[in-house]
């Protein structure tokens, strides 16, 4: 509880001009993640052509402080005349296009820092009732007492830019993606995270494989099931008051008779699109801490391996 104290003084405070500043001091001053960055850092160099490792380190910084910068918001759009940044929306047409065959759409949202308020905030200002799948512990804790009473603090901001917030329990989404087939067949916008942690996600190779991006089936099933087009919708950040919304041609997820073959597509064609966006500002990403983990567990099971048999042991000279 005492962080989210540190964050409120700070998100009531301090301008949004002095969230950068703030956010990058405590990400570089937490003992916890000096490692951290620095196994991130390794990761980023090799999954990103031309990344030197002193940029690549303050980048992994920023990825820590985004989290940080994306509480803030929450916390100072709590009172009136709070968080609202000016969000520039492109690609809404391929929305619109979806609307018109009245078939409703699928916004397929990335898992980025910010995407959780500044998706919500693009959908509404662009007009369109959103009809959203919600994890319950979606917010700051995934504890008991943390899904009581701190992430309602998070949910009641939201529910602000959304039509409906429909919630699933204990990774089982059946009644509510029941409930988003009903919404699509009647022409409307439901969301679903990528990453949501429902039954039967799959970890899905980015950046030459270099990383994984945790995301769930149900949206291409979802698509396939009720002909409503898949749209990804991705965040870019270019300032702390400006963002932009892109929401990206639909995913194909028909043109193959076979599901398995129409899914494996479909995640192909997403792998491309993260990797894309990834590499264009690889601070918006959560699945960097997994990446490194990774590249330890390898390197660790490497060294054993050596170690087993003798490879790399000095050889006497002739």
């Amino acid at each position: 509880m005492a962080w989210l104290g540190r964050l409120a003084w700070a998100a009531w405070a301090l301008p949004p001009s002095k969230w950068d500043a703030y956010c990058y001091a405590l990400a570089e001053r937490q003992g916890k993640n000096v490692a951290y960055h620095y196994r991130v850092a390794d990761v980023m160099v090799v999954a990103i052509p031309g990344l030197d490792f002193a940029t690549a380190l303050e980048k992994a910084r920023w990825a820590t402080a985004w989290n940080f910068q994306y509480r803030l918001q929450l916390l100072h759009r709590r009172r009136a005349g709070g968080f609202q940044p000016r969000i520039t929306l492109r690609g809404l047409d391929h929305v619109e296009t979806a609307r018109r065959q009245g078939h409703g759409a699928i916004l397929w949202v990335a898992n980025q820092a910010f995407a959780s308020l500044i998706a919500k905030q693009a959908g509404a200002g662009a007009g369109l009732e959103v009809h959203h799948l919600s994890a319950p512990v979606h917010g700051f804790s995934n504890s008991p007492w943390g899904i009581k009473h701190l992430n309602p603090i998070c949910t009641r901001i939201e529910d602000r830019y959304l039509a409906e917030r429909v919630p699933y329990v204990n990774r089982r989404p059946t009644a509510a993606i029941r409930r988003l087939a009903y919404h699509l067949l009647a022409g409307r916008i439901v969301s679903i995270t990528a990453g949501h942690g429902v039954r039967g996600a799959i970890h899905l190779p980015v950046l030459d494989d270099h990383a994984a991006y945790t995301l769930t089936l149900a949206p291409v099933k979802l698509a396939r099931r009720t002909e409503a087009p898949l749209v990804p919708l991705f965040i870019r950040r270019h300032a702390v008051d400006h963002y932009e919304a892109v929401f990206e041609p639909p995913v194909d997820v028909h043109a193959q008779a076979d599901e398995a073959q129409a899914i494996a597509d479909a995640m192909a064609a997403y792998s491309d699109l993260v990797t894309d966006h990834a590499r264009q500002d690889p601070t918006l990403w959560r699945f960097w801490g997994r990446a490194a983990s990774r590249a330890a567990r390898e390197e660790e099971k490497a060294e054993s391996r050596q170690a087993e048999t003798g490879e790399g042991e000095g050889q006497d000279g002739d």
